[in-house]
């Protein structure tokens, strides 16, 4: 499983994420400041595909599905998101 991913640039993406799009350089190197990491990206793309590792990139809405469709599967899964556990044990 693949934990983490970039999202592809573009100039909505850019102004929308603020510098966040590349989480797996991120992840990698906590510390680089941000102008450093697309030159980073660079390099861990190269190493990636010299090693064969996955390196995962994906538009902003296919991670923000992913994302949603896995707190569902965690979180609320098939029940009511409007029913109160709470009140369920309680009242039956």
């Amino acid at each position: 499983m693949n934990l983490s991913r970039n999202i592809k640039d573009g100039p909505l993406v850019r102004f929308l994420m603020g510098g966040l799009r590349y989480q797996i350089e991120h992840y990698l190197f906590p510390v680089a400041p941000r102008p450093s990491l697309p030159a980073l990206r660079k390099l861990v793309r190269e190493y990636c595909s010299q090693y064969d590792i996955p390196y995962t990139e994906r538009t902003l809405c296919d991670a923000s599905t992913t994302v949603v469709t896995y707190l569902n599967q965690i979180g609320v899964k098939n029940r009511d998101p409007y029913v109160c556990p709470l009140v369920q044990r309680y009242r039956g």
